[in-house]
């Protein structure tokens, strides 16, 4: 805050604390968080909408829906990677389970021939 002020960018400083107010106001408005759309982000997006003249309740709306979307694409990747790892956890079972089996071939083979 002090570098904004002091460099004459009070106008910044108020623009992020716009945008921490209206990620508040969301938050508590739905009751959910705005975890996937990151302060950076939001900033921009309500300058272009006020310069338009978006009301205030239509940007909300649309930092939800964005916030929704994003979050749906978190939990499909979180999906994914899951996927990945169970798959992985199966090709490993299999794996240990056929070189588990040569071990007791080879063991079979080694008593046989110690028996000749």
């Amino acid at each position: 805050r002090d570098f904004c002020l002091s460099r004459g960018l009070g106008d910044v400083y108020k623009r992020q604390e716009y945008g921490v107010s209206l990620r508040n106001q969301h938050s508590s408005a739905s009751n959910e968080k705005m975890e996937f759309l990151p302060q950076s982000k939001i900033t921009p997006l309500t300058e272009i909408w006020n310069f338009l003249g978006v009301p205030k309740e239509a940007q909300n709306n649309e930092l939800k829906e964005l916030n929704k979307k994003l979050a749906e694409v978190y939990e499909s990747f979180l999906a994914q990677e899951k996927d990945k790892k169970n798959r992985f956890a199966k090709d490993f079972e299999t794996t240990r389970e056929e070189v588990l089996g040569l071990l007791k071939l080879l063991e079979i083979i080694d008593k046989s021939v110690s028996q000749d």
